[in-house]
């Protein structure tokens, strides 16, 4: 089974969740959030501070054995929702070789507290664990996010 040793990956997915921003540049009104990353200054309408996160993970990992993962790793933690995006990975080895792999991102847009990011790593360390993976990319992001609805006509 390949080992993940992920480089660069340009992730190709939108979550669910929807009205993602960023702080301004000017960096006024800075909040620090728990994991070390700086809050969205204000959100717009409809939309709350927010933490995003991708993990992305490579491996061979067949559809029944992922969807056993889901269930028990990422729905009992995030029952929710999360999204998953089906992407392609590569990466230079150490002796400079490219190697490309199926890739899977877990896309989970929660509330910034301890509980939210003790589940991020216990689900990517449960992975590395379960299908022999070296590692697994975490991306974490504070955004603002709301649901958007349809306007009556």
């Amino acid at each position: 089974m390949a080992r993940l040793r992920l480089g660069l990956i340009v992730p190709a997915a939108l979550s669910f969740m929807v009205g993602a921003c960023t702080e301004p540049a000017t960096g006024q009104g800075t909040n620090t959030a728990a994991a070390g990353s700086a809050a969205p200054a204000s959100c717009p309408a409809g939309t709350i501070p927010m933490d995003r996160y991708e993990l992305y993970f490579g491996g061979s990992v067949g559809n029944n054995e992922w969807s056993e993962f889901l269930d028990t790793e990422v729905t009992a933690r995030f029952p929710r929702g999360f999204t998953v995006v089906d992407a392609h990975g590569q990466w230079q080895e150490s002796n400079g070789q490219i190697s490309k792999e199926g890739t899977r991102i877990l896309i989970v847009v929660v509330p910034n507290n301890v509980t939210s990011a003790a589940y991020i790593g216990a689900i990517a360390t449960a992975y590395n664990d379960r299908f022999a993976q070296d590692t697994s990319l975490l991306v974490r992001a504070s955004v603002c996010a709301g649901f958007v609805t349809g306007s009556p006509d």
